[in-house]
């Protein structure tokens, strides 16, 4: 894995990009999907609960990951401009280098937390260029009037071009009035026409991250089970809005009709018909159960996926038939 951080032009933002190896095993994550994660702070700081932690979680699921640490600070006059144009420039760094950074430009998804969500719910409704989904965690949406920091009420720019939306908030989140946020946000979809899925939790407060105790920063509170849920919620729903890693048929092996193909080594040298049939047409397998006892736990199937070198598709075919031949005798005591 590549890990680098790009100091932002012109800015004291930082984009760190988490980038997953390249592999001939794994030919299907050629174009990965990819996520930028904008953690929540109110617009004053970076929460670190909210950024690696998150990379992390969706590198598992075979995302190449970015964060954006944007413009913060209440010194910094206009902040929400500031950090908006961060967003918008961080989202062009990705589909600019795409090919390089190994990510599909058509499958790029921006999360955010807190005020990260409602600078991701900006980027969305009113950004110049926009991500192919947004996801918000107990999104701050509007304010009660545009403060020094010069924060819009994203739902207001809402139109057709939004991205699908993903929002997960709790009913005990005293910090942004969560009902009136994400429902102000789901609202403005609704009337646009725009997809989207909205999870309200019952319980749990606000800043729960993933809700488990590696993020929890010691306290027991921003632990929830039940919240942490929003996770593999938000990962099936991205399968739904930008597909899922393409599964072929397994060009290694063949579809086998006998038995003798799916049991194990052990079992098949212990017969002395079955062991025939296996030296002669597959003689290497026999210096591998030499040279390592623990190939006995194998099947052919499996050792075809694994060593396809060592079993070519010929040989499995001819190994499948003459097993099925023996079977069909009963010349098989297992």
């Amino acid at each position: 894995m590549r890990c680098f951080t790009i100091n932002m032009e012109g800015s004291r933002a930082t984009l760190t990009a988490y980038l997953q190896d390249v592999s001939t095993e794994m030919p299907m994550m050629s174009g990965r999907p990819a996520i930028m994660i904008c953690p929540g702070g109110s617009y004053e700081m970076c929460s670190d609960r909210e950024a690696e932690p998150i990379a992390l979680a969706y590198l598992a699921e075979g995302y190449n990951a970015f964060v954006l640490r944007y413009t913060v600070g209440r010194e910094v006059e206009e902040v929400f401009q500031k950090a908006f144009a961060d967003a918008e420039n961080a989202l062009e760094l990705l589909r600019a280098n795409a090919k390089e950074w190994n990510i599909n430009p058509k499958k790029i998804a921006v999360i955010g937390f807190s005020a990260g969500g409602h600078l991701a719910s900006c980027l969305g409704s009113m950004g110049k260029i926009r991500p192919n989904v947004i996801l918000l965690g107990y999104p701050a949406i509007y304010f009660e009037e545009r403060d020094e920091k010069g924060r819009p009420d994203s739902a207001a720019y809402v139109d057709r071009y939004t991205p699908p939306t993903f929002m997960f908030s709790t009913l005990e989140d005293e910090a942004v009035a969560p009902m009136l946020h994400p429902i102000r946000f789901a609202v403005a979809l609704q009337k646009a026409h725009v997809p989207y899925e909205m999870h309200i939790f019952e319980r749990g407060g606000h800043g729960y991250s993933l809700a488990k105790t590696h993020t929890a920063g010691g306290k027991e509170g921003l632990v929830d089970a039940n919240f942490a849920q929003w996770f593999p919620m938000s990962i099936n729903w991205l399968k739904l809005h930008m597909g899922d890693f393409e599964v072929k048929p397994d060009a290694n092996y063949v579809k086998t009709r006998s038995k003798s193909m799916k049991m194990a080594l052990e079992y098949l040298v212990e017969d002395d018909k079955k062991r025939t049939v296996l030296y002669e047409v597959a003689p290497n397998i026999k210096d591998l159960i030499i040279n390592n006892s623990h190939a006995l736990d194998y099947n052919l199937v499996t050792l075809a996926r694994i060593l396809p070198q060592m079993l070519p598709i010929e040989v499995q075919k001819r190994l499948d038939g003459e097993f099925l031949k023996l079977e069909k005798q009963g010349g098989l005591r297992r």
